[in-house]
């Protein structure tokens, strides 16, 4: 159900008659059908959040809402219909963004919120008094892409007087209300795409009383049976599940360990059909939003040019678009948008445990970009970031001066592309010939650049000794599965070997290792096919890691991905500190000798444990 709210009533008329509202109370107007619910909440912020936040507290179906009505703008013209893009609240300051990830006609612009009517302000605002209200009423309900503002000019550039009355508001609804009933369908459609569903209560039910579980087993077998569900498609049967009344209760723990086990290796279960999200993608930075103290950065303005259709958002700070909770991060991977900003603080951090440091006692990282135009199911990203759009740092400079004072003269590995992939990018950002330089100037800096981008334009120069490129490999059908919007594996193979062969220091990383999600066998080939290329040409060395995550990133990224069989799966380990697979630490000593046995190149073995082994 999509909640619908407007101020008064005569912005509301016309709606109500468009979708075929019924009236349910007079006294309070409020108005529903089968898929729409509306509220006519008052003129002003507290009380469009008040009576906001009544509505969520009535209807606990609500899968969207939107706050239409009209608005004062001195640049926009009488009758415009405008989509919010960011809600300032005038008198703190405040901003929402509302994440605009469905396809609309309507024009975005900046609604600042007043406590009293108001029509001055900044080039191309538009004016209201409830706007801000509503989204923060609703902010705790739903996701940022849930939430729209969508506002009719009623006193423009060319009205001919500011005084508007209750006909003159009619009037403007429904001369526009094809198109209003038009967007809050489709609005409609997107909040209720069909998601990953997979009901196990019944099964959950039937087991527990079976075995008389407790607390803690209920929750064991909650999580044993999606992973079932998901990484097998079935679900055990229960069917011929008999009480054992009169058993022990050490008897019932056995039984009930035994048949977790079962259900570990598919036995005894019955495949289920399990209905899992479409979504339509879209090209990457139709938004681009731009912290307001680089909007003349040169920088900043190279890559606008570059996109001229798309809207150019002005905002205080890019945490306010990139670190606010409530973001539909699985949505975002298939519709990107682009946020650049300015670093502060610290902008250099110590190489993490989970990484290889390559017998470097310095080991740094940085990222003057933040998140990644791929989107890989297994990339930690999304269990640290709260949205999956792209942050570029315009700044530089301030990042080389800070390596430069953690560096000084002593050898050092640095790591400028784990949080994104920075060559798949340089076509936007033009980011990678600026580290280049910079590596140019630094001898005793080792730079890594890791990437699976097929994009080599950067590399048409003279190698540097001190600069790795690295590619990250995965055997076809595990790019496919995980990787889908990455570029297939045979190109990576052949951009590695044309800037190897063009003297650049190349790396290989068949990392991370996902067996025994991936047939073992299937990283037995694309090991024997990197023997048989590193047996003709001089690679750097041959990383093989296995799948590692922190606990708190892998739990997150499980929540966000009920679907996925790399998060759910029987599988995975947890030893209180990281996550892994059974048998991968195994399995990546088999890969690497299997390499060994084909060709002289250097391989690197990288497993995580308490004391972060390496082995050359």
């Amino acid at each position: 159900m999509i909640l619908i709210t407007t101020a008064m009533m005569a912005e509301a008329r016309p709606i109500i008659k468009a979708l075929g509202l019924k009236c349910i109370d007079k006294g309070i107007n409020l108005y529903e059908n089968n898929d729409f619910v509306l509220k006519v909440t008052g003129v002003g912020i507290a009380e469009c959040a008040a009576d906001t936040g009544w509505a969520f507290g009535r209807y606990n179906d609500i899968t969207g809402a939107v706050n239409i009505g009209v608005a004062g703008s001195k640049d926009h013209k009488k009758g415009d219909v405008i989509i919010a893009d960011t809600v300032l609240q005038a008198s703190t300051g405040h901003i929402f963004v509302p994440d605009v990830l469905y396809g609309t006609k309507f024009k975005g612009a900046r609604v600042v919120t007043h406590d009293s009517p108001e029509l001055n302000g900044k080039n191309g605002e538009v004016h209201d008094m409830e706007a801000y209200g509503f989204v923060r009423a609703a902010y705790p309900h739903l996701t940022t892409d849930k939430i729209a503002v969508v506002k009719i000019i009623s006193d423009g550039a060319d009205a001919d007087t500011q005084i508007v009355t209750a006909a003159d508001v009619t009037g403007l609804v429904e001369s526009n209300i094809d198109n209003i009933v038009e967007f809050v369908r489709s609005f409609a459609e997107y909040c209720s795409e069909e998601k990953f569903t997979v009901d196990i209560s019944l099964h959950e039910q039937k087991i527990a009383e079976v075995f008389r579980l407790t607390v803690s087993q209920r929750e064991i077998l909650k999580k044993e049976l999606m992973n079932c569900a998901v990484y097998y498609g079935a679900l055990p049967d229960v069917s011929k599940l008999i009480p054992q009344p009169e058993a022990k209760k050490s008897e019932n723990a056995r039984a009930f360990e035994a048949f977790i086990e079962q259900m570990r290796r598919n036995e005894n279960c019955i495949p289920i059909e399990i209905a899992k999200p479409v979504l339509q993608k879209r090209r990457f930075f139709d938004r681009i939003y731009v912290e307001d103290a680089v909007l003349n950065h040169p920088s900043t303005q190279r890559v606008i040019q570059k996109f001229k259709n798309a809207s150019v958002i002005k905002i205080p700070h890019y945490k306010s678009v990139f670190n606010v909770g409530r973001q539909n991060i699985t949505a975002q991977k298939y519709r990107k948008n682009l946020i650049l900003a300015k670093a502060t603080g610290q902008l250099v951090y110590k190489g993490s445990d989970y990484c290889n440091a390559f017998g470097f006692d310095k080991f740094y990282y940085c990222s003057t970009v933040m998140g990644c135009a791929y989107g890989c199911e297994y990339c930690y990203l999304a269990g640290i970031y709260n949205s999956a759009n792209i942050v570029a740092f315009v700044n530089t400079e301030d990042f080389f001066a800070e390596l430069e004072r953690e560096c000084g003269d002593e050898p050092s590995f640095v790591c400028c592309s784990y949080d994104s992939d920075i060559i798949a990018l340089d076509s936007v950002l033009d980011t990678v010939g600026a580290w280049l330089d910079f590596a140019k100037k630094h001898e005793n800096i080792t730079l890594e650049i890791r990437t699976k981008s097929t994009n080599v334009a950067a590399f048409e120069c003279e190698p540097i000794p001190n600069v790795i490129i690295a590619y990250t490999v995965s055997p076809e059908s595990a790019s496919r599965e995980f990787e889908p919007s990455s570029p297939p594996l045979r190109a990576r193979i052949l951009a590695a070997r044309k800037l190897c062969d063009a003297g650049w220091r190349v790396r290989l990383c068949m990392e991370p290792i996902l067996y025994p999600v991936v047939n073992i066998e299937e990283y037995f080939a694309l090991a024997d096919e990197i023997a048989h290329d590193a047996a003709q040409r001089k690679y750097e060395d041959v990383v093989v890691g296995e799948f590692r995550m922190n606990r708190q990133c892998f739990a997150r990224i499980a929540q966000l991905l009920p679907n996925s069989k790399l998060f759910h799966n029987p599988f995975y380990y947890n030893d209180g500190t990281f996550v892994s697979y059974n048998g991968a630490s195994e399995a990546v000593k088999m890969i690497s000798e299997r390499i060994r046995m084909n060709c002289d190149v250097k391989v690197v073995e990288f497993e995580y444990s308490a004391d972060n082994k390496e082995h050359t």
